[in-house]
């Protein structure tokens, strides 16, 4: 029995963890579970977006220098799952040194 190789492709790196790509009306999001963020952001609507965004948390699998930024959409510890998104690249400022911002919607 092999694993067809379109579900495969959507499996992605989170940080040390793994998620997977599901698409979302016109976007694409990545479910994981919530302990593979590097720490969970703030509970409350008025977060910013630099408190939500994560650089260098997504990647393909198996990578073990993630390279995509994500923004974190929902979080829930206590079932331990959590939603990521593209984050807004005009509404952030630019990557810091090494790092670069990809897209999760291409």
């Amino acid at each position: 029995m092999t694993i067809d190789t379109d579900v495969t492709k959507a499996i992605v790196t989170v940080i040390s963890g793994r998620g997977f790509v599901v698409e979302a009306g016109h976007e694409r999001l990545v479910i994981t579970a919530a302990h593979c963020l590097p720490h969970l952001p703030p509970c409350h609507g008025a977060a910013n977006l630099d408190e939500t965004t994560y650089d260098n948390l997504l990647g393909p699998f198996g990578d073990h220098e993630p390279k995509v930024s994500a923004e974190c959409r929902f979080a829930d510890p206590v079932a331990d799952i959590s939603v990521l998104g593209s984050p807004d690249d005009q509404a952030l400022c630019p990557p810091a040194p090494g790092s670069s911002r990809h897209s999760i919607s291409g």
